[in-house]
């Protein structure tokens, strides 16, 4: 298949709102989020895509609650530890942008790997 289309962007915005209009927790809705990208993301070789812009985690994210926080570091460690072979298979290489400085060690630690 001929695809001009090399690199896609992702913002992960609005499982909050997901979850709220279906009446689940918030946490689900992260959930949710998560795993769509993680059935999405092997896919994405196949249609000629070479670059992944994955936008996480804004800053405005450290204003939630201590709850939401930690399950969506949870979710981090989840990826990363989940990434390895694939990254491995596919030779791709992971290049985090902006401040890690506030994410927990092991998990800095995991995205310089």
């Amino acid at each position: 298949m001929s695809n001009s289309l090399e690199h896609i962007a992702f913002i992960l915005d609005g499982n909050r709102r997901w979850a709220h209009k279906r009446n689940i927790p918030t946490l689900l809705g992260h959930k949710s989020g998560y795993e769509r990208l993680r059935r999405i993301t092997p896919l994405l070789p196949n249609y000629g895509i070479k670059y992944v812009t994955y936008y996480m985690f804004s800053m405005e994210n450290w204003n939630r609650s201590s709850e939401e926080i930690n399950y969506l570091l949870e979710i981090f460690r989840g990826f990363f530890a989940n990434v390895d072979d694939f990254v491995t298979r596919h030779g791709i290489r992971i290049i985090a942008i902006g401040d890690l400085k506030r994410l927990p060690p092991d998990i800095v630690e995991k995205i310089k790997y």
